[in-house]
């Protein structure tokens, strides 16, 4: 089979993409059946490795393990464990996967019962029974000050209850938004389930609140009197809508943050060990007790005990989960990732096998299924069954 450079690269991008119609797939695979001589695209892979490694030191999996995978695992003794990987990691980063789909090429071309990889491209299919599905619903319940509660997934766009004077509506983005004013001290509280998008409220003062699941933010339908106070559990950003004469402050259990008029992230889940305020623009102060720090934008105060101040933060890795991303920076502990995964698909997670010491770096997108995050894991040297909603993590 003669296919044009152009179109072979095609057929590469699409296939790491999951755009490839099955008849492609066949036209791809059965010119890599009948080729020998790939010199080109070994070059091409080249370039897109000196270009990444500058622009993305770190890949979305550890490749130096997964490479050794493939030796370890090779066509003569597993037959389209290069497929299947690839298959597993199409939905990330698409250079990064052209660089493993190439690695799996040259193993091909250079073995000699390669050729049966040809005859195994179909991918198996996820049972449905044995997968979870990424939150595709907004299960967020709100409690309005007379103990009515309203779950937003159920309930149709436009006008949703009013507090006093102050009208709820929900937009057609299923945003929360408060318009009007009060002199009543009415409070609601917004509460974001485990396994539930993130969730956007605007508040009637134009402060505009995104919350992650398994959190809540209680405040006021419409602010009064000198300050502007909530409370928040879990972990939520806020861009604070600029009043300089009614400071805006956010509480959670001892800790207060007063805000300037600005853009930060807080982090308050309790089973991650401390709590963590990212500034991203302007500035605030957090409070714990008998300390105090004035944070400057870049820098995250982490709390437990006291207020330690940590400058040249990744805020990239920060706001991943309002950005639709699982992000672990180098190396992050698997006890903290499983506990996020845990969070987002609404899952428990149970350990056998004595301790799980491995760490992980890279990234994710939070739409992907359960099963194809978990693949990516595997990477790290650890073991995964899915049991309805529960995780087994075996080490």
């Amino acid at each position: 089979m003669s296919l044009s450079k152009e179109r072979i690269l095609y057929l590469l991008n699409a296939y790491c993409e999951h755009n490839l119609i099955e008849e492609e797939e066949h036209e791809l695979f059965a010119w890599v059946n009948e080729n020998r001589n790939h010199d080109w695209l070994q070059q091409h892979i080249q370039k897109l490795t000196e270009q990444h490694q500058s622009k993305h030191p770190i890949y979305d999996v550890d490749w130096e393990h997964l490479y050794s995978r493939i030796i370890d695992n090779s066509p003569m003794q597993k037959p389209g464990l290069i497929v299947r990987l690839i298959a597993l990691l199409r939905w990330s980063a698409a250079a990064a996967v052209i660089l493993l789909f190439g690695a799996g090429v040259y193993l091909y071309l250079n073995h000699p019962s390669a050729k049966s990889i040809a005859s195994k491209t179909t991918r198996k299919p996820i049972k449905p029974d044995n997968d979870v599905v990424a939150p595709a619903t907004n299960k967020a319940v709100l409690t309005l000050a007379d103990g009515r509660m309203i779950e937003l997934d159920s309930i149709k766009d436009g006008t949703l209850a009013r507090q006093g004077n102050v009208q709820i509506v929900k937009q057609t983005d299923g945003q929360i938004t408060y318009n009007g004013v009060s002199g009543e001290d009415l409070y609601n509280t917004l509460n974001v389930p485990r396994g539930s998008k993130v969730v956007t409220v605007r508040l009637s003062d134009g402060t505009q609140v995104w919350l992650n699941s398994e959190s809540s933010l209680r405040y006021p339908a419409a602010f009064a009197g000198t300050e502007r106070k909530v409370q928040i559990t879990g972990e939520a950003y806020f861009e604070v809508a600029h009043n300089p004469g009614i400071p805006f402050i956010v509480k959670k259990d001892a800790i207060e943050i007063e805000v300037f008029g600005t853009r930060f992230n807080i982090n308050s889940y309790g089973d991650e060990g401390m709590n963590k305020v990212t500034l991203l623009e302007g500035s605030i102060k957090v409070s714990l007790n008998n300390y105090q720090n004035l944070l400057k934008p870049g820098q995250q105060a982490q709390i437990t005990n006291d207020i330690k101040l940590v400058n040249a933060v990744d805020i990239e890795k920060v706001m991943a989960w309002k950005n639709g991303k699982f992000q672990f920076g180098e190396k992050a502990d698997l006890h903290l990732i499983m506990k996020k995964i845990a969070r987002w698909y609404d899952v428990d997670v149970e350990y056998e096998g004595g301790p799980v010491t491995q760490r992980f770096g890279g990234e994710m997108p939070m739409n992907s299924n359960l099963s194809q995050v978990l693949e990516i894991l595997k990477t790290s040297g650890v073991k995964f069954t899915i049991d309805g909603k529960k995780v087994i993590v075996k080490s």
